[in-house]
Order: C-alpha cells, then sequence, then structure tokens
C-alpha cells in the first residue's frame, strides 16, 4: 500500500483536531490502496491543542505529533512535517477545517495522473474580509509584476507533493520560508484542483493581518530585489533634483536677486526631504541585512520538544 502524509501545522486548534482527525480517517477508509500517516504539528500552542493530539495519537497509532519547544511559525511547522514525513507523496493542509480534508481524493487522483506537485486554489472565499481580501488580491498583483516568479490569485497553502518534491525542499536551508513562492520557484510538473472555503468550526484564526503582512513582506524580501532597486532610484532621482534646485538656487539668488526664499529655507527643506529618503533607502537595506544575519547565524529551523508514534 502506497504511504500518504498528512502534515498539519497546528496553533491553538482544540476545537478542530479531533474532527479533522475523523474526517482524515474516514477518508482513507475509502481509499483502499492507501495508507496514511497524520503528522499534526503543535507550534507552541497555548490552548489543549496538545492534549487533544495526545489523545488521538493513543488511539490511533497513525496520527503523530511533534511539539516544538515555542511557536516558530506556520511555514517552520510546515518544514518540520515535510523533514519528518515518510509518504510517497505529502499533503499539506490547516488545522480549521477550511482546507476541506474531502478534497484529499482528488488530489491523490492528480497525482496519480503523473503531477509532482497538486494545488488546491480557492474559487470563492465570501468569508474573508471585504479589506482582507482586497489587500490579498493586490498584494498578488504586485508581487507578480516585481518578483522572480509568479503565484496564481486563490492558491493556498493546502497542496500535495510528490516525495521527490519534498526530498527538494529538505535541501533548502533559508530561514524567512514563503512556500507559495518556494513551490512555483523550484518547477516540477504541477496541476490544480479548485475548492470553495468554508467557515471556521471552532477557535479563532490564528494569522492575523499583521501575521499575513510579515509573510506576505518575507515573500517580497526572498524573490525581489526590486525594493533595493527602488532605493537606489530613489536616491538618483533625489540626488539629480537636488542639483537641479541647487543650481536654480545660485542662479535665482546670484544673477537674478530672487528674494522668494532664503537660503536656509531652501536648504531645511531638502535636507528634511533628502533624510526621509535615506531613512526609506535604510530600512530596505535593513530588511535583506537582518534576512542575511538571520541565515549566517545557522540556529536550528525548530526545536522539537517532544515526538509521539515516531519509530
Amino acid at each position: 500500500m502506497q504511504l500518504i502524509s498528512i502534515v498539519i501545522p497546528i496553533f491553538n486548534e482544540e476545537k478542530n483536531t479531533e474532527i479533522l482527525s475523523e474526517k482524515i480517517v474516514t477518508i482513507f477508509q475509502g481509499l483502499p490502496d492507501y495508507d496514511y500517516e497524520i503528522i499534526f504539528v503543535n507550534d507552541g500552542s497555548t490552548d489543549n491543542s496538545y492534549t487533544k493530539i495526545t489523545n488521538l495519537a493513543r488511539k490511533n497509532k497513525k496520527v503523530k505529533l511533534l511539539d516544538f519547544s515555542r511557536n516558530f511559525g506556520n511555514q517552520i511547522a510546515v518544514s518540520a512535517g515535510y523533514q519528518y514525513a515518510n509518504g510517497g507523496a505529502v499533503i499539506n493542509m490547516d488545522g480549521d477545517l477550511q482546507h476541506p480534508p474531502e478534497l484529499i481524493p482528488e488530489l491523490i487522483s492528480k497525482w496519480e495522473q503523473g503531477n509532482e506537485i497538486v494545488i488546491a486554489k480557492r474559487i470563492e472565499d465570501k468569508h474573508l474580509g471585504f479589506f482582507r481580501r482586497k489587500f490579498t488580491n493586490l498584494y498578488f498583483k504586485i508581487f507578480n509584476k516585481i518578483a522572480n516568479i509568479e503565484i496564481e490569485a486563490g492558491i493556498s497553502d493546502y497542496r500535495l507533493l510528490d516525495r521527490k518534491v519534498v526530498h527538494v525542499l529538505k535541501n533548502f536551508t533559508e530561514k524567512n520560508r514563503f512556500f507559495r513562492g518556494i513551490i512555483n520557484w523550484i518547477g516540477f510538473k504541477k496541476d490544480y484542483v479548485s475548492y470553495r472555503v468554508d467557515r471556521r468550526k471552532g477557535g479563532i484564526s490564528s494569522f492575523s493581518f499583521l501575521s499575513l503582512f510579515r509573510l506576505g513582506f518575507s515573500g517580497f524580501t526572498s524573490f525581489s530585489l526590486l525594493p533595493l532597486r527602488i532605493a537606489g532610484y530613489l536616491g538618483l532621482l533625489i540626488t539629480g533634483i537636488s542639483f537641479l534646485l541647487i543650481s536654480y538656487m545660485i542662479i535665482a539668488m546670484g544673477i537674478l536677486k530672487s528674494q522668494y526664499f532664503t537660503p536656509l529655507a531652501y536648504l531645511a527643506v531638502f535636507n528634511a526631504f533628502l533624510i526621509g529618503v535615506v531613512l526609506i533607502c535604510l530600512g530596505f537595506l535593513a530588511l535583506y541585512v537582518g534576512n542575511i544575519y538571520g541565515e549566517i547565524l545557522n540556529r536550528p529551523l525548530f526545536i522539537v520538544r517532544e515526538k509521539i508514534n515516531f519509530e
């Protein structure tokens, strides 16, 4: 029997873990040619998620738990699941039931047809707030314009990866990870399946707007140098404009004897403007230097406090 690994990052999903596990077990009962393992990655939950998953693992040895020592973030939790997964294919999904488990047979079917990556794509998300929808759509439009890869709008972190793709991902050493971009960057034969997003069955989403913003900005800095280029272009532009204006000031004061503005006024305005531009440029540089600093420290990507049902 072919083994399928299901990787589920968990952060405060105590109300959903049991239901999700039951749904997955039921689905694989209808897939007699496949065996399964469910790898819950507890990413520093502060509710009863650990206890819920531990109880599930005691009842079913195919349910496994990686318990982090603290919260390392969703993308790192996914990476840990990939590291420990044994399946010929690995399916990553969220633990809030908004990634419908009923889609698993279709993901596997696409994989059986020879696709090495199968990505679930949202076709409608009425439950997402208006501003969040607009922000998400705008983000992907901007990302696709400035990045060196393209990501289709609506794709999610619900995906199936062939074993060979997972093996490639294990060789990635970067700390700031944006899997939607990485998956498109590595290539391989790809296909999509569509799904509609349901309401959360319980709990509150751990992905706040700020968390999404940070993840999105990580995507920008991981796959595009445009922010740094913009900083350079701004520097050139401001230098050129300043040179022209200083030339005008000299002509206006020395030749035309103009008294509209004093030299001190010009100096104060342009100093303030140029300082603002310099700070913007330094901010962009700091982001990239910070990423470099995080990489060269070479700290572990994650720390596992406890493993259950791993031999």
